[in-house]
């Protein structure tokens, strides 16, 4: 997925940059779940995954203390 040049304000904060890895494009497509379905589990699901399977996140571009972004609450 090609990260947009330009984001949303409320996405500013919440982006690795210049980084190409898969946390970038998860920050997007739940910025837009949040925009076309408000009340989806998506979020809560994703976390609820990592939590379960330990998934090595640093690799996949997840900066530390990711989920106390406030996109991830």
């Amino acid at each position: 997925m090609i990260i947009p040049k330009t984001k949303p304000l409320s996405l500013q904060h919440q982006f690795q940059p210049g980084s190409r890895r898969l946390y970038n494009t998860l920050t997007i497509l739940l910025h837009c779940m949040d925009i076309v379905a408000p009340q989806h589990s998506w979020r809560r699901r994703l976390k609820t995954l990592i939590e379960q399977h330990s998934p090595p996140t640093r690799a996949m571009g997840f900066p530390p203390q990711w989920d106390q972004f406030q996109i991830w609450q």
